[in-house]
């Protein structure tokens, strides 16, 4: 009976050197990597970031330049990391963020997208970066004569005191204009009110009662109409309008029957 002996060649063993053995038996693939056995020896297929025989080194992943926009690269076991400027995503930092997309304009604004930012377009009557603000339109004082401004939404309106109207109470409302003086009373227009100046024979607040005269009265109309009552036919002082000449005022005068009696009126600076 003959014994013999097989010197097998490597990668192999067995009585007959029948058998492959199983380099990856002993898992010589690092950080993951998948072992494919191969006649005496094997071969490791490395997950992404990873390199080398047996996917021991670290590959620097940042060195393809991965991130845009301007974004850090940060290298990381086995991946990368984008670190994006302001307004921009994804794992790339390709992605521009719509800053509109969050509706941040109020009060009916559109808004326009910025790099990293945003702008509202405000209606007229607002204002502030997201148009929140309603614009005070009476900060500059628009009501004229201490009118009372009230702010509103793009606009005022002014609550006029007693006496004045219009858009900004600049007007002063004429009280005389209904002509409320009776019996020729001249009317004198005032701040929210009236006061009549009566001829001879009326009194009242708008000249409503008629009272007497007397030859001799006199009294004036007015601030510079001065009257004197005189008898029927008599002879007017010729002096008046030559006074009023000399010291250069515009003066006149004329009769009228009042009840009887003659009134020489005139126009006086006393």
């Amino acid at each position: 009976m003959f014994d013999f002996e097989c010197i097998c060649a490597r990668g192999f063993t067995g009585r007959y050197c029948q058998q492959d053995i199983d380099d990856c038996a002993v898992n010589p693939c690092q950080q993951g990597g998948t072992c494919t056995d191969l006649v005496n020896g094997f071969s490791c297929q490395c997950l992404p970031g990873f390199g080398g025989a047996v996917c021991g080194t670290d590959l620097d992943e940042c060195l393809s330049n991965p991130c845009a926009n301007g974004a850090i690269c940060l290298d990381r076991p086995g991946r990368f990391e984008c670190s994006c400027p302001l307004g921009y995503s994804g794992i790339n930092c390709d992605i521009d963020i719509n800053e509109c997309d969050s509706n941040p304009c109020v009060n009916g604004a559109s808004c326009d997208d910025l790099l990293g930012s945003f702008h509202c377009n405000c209606p007229e009557g607002f204002e502030g970066i997201f148009c929140e603000i309603d614009t005070d339109e009476c900060s500059s004082a628009p009501c004229q004569n201490q009118g009372q401004c009230i702010d509103q939404k793009n606009g005022y309106a002014c609550l006029c005191r007693a006496g004045y109207e219009g858009p900004f109470c600049e007007q002063d409302i004429d009280e005389c204009a209904s002509a409320p003086c009776q019996n020729r009373g001249l009317c004198q227009n005032n701040v929210n009110s009236f006061s009549c100046n009566c001829p001879p024979g009326y009194t009242g607040a708008i000249c409503e009662t008629e009272v007497g005269v007397n030859v001799g009265d006199t009294g004036r109309i007015g601030a510079n109409i001065k009257f004197v009552v005189t008898p029927e036919n008599s002879v007017l002082n010729p002096v008046w309008p030559l006074l009023c000449y000399a010291f250069s005022y515009i003066c006149f005068k004329y009769l009228v029957v009042f009840s009887g009696f003659w009134l020489s009126i005139r126009a006086t600076n006393k």
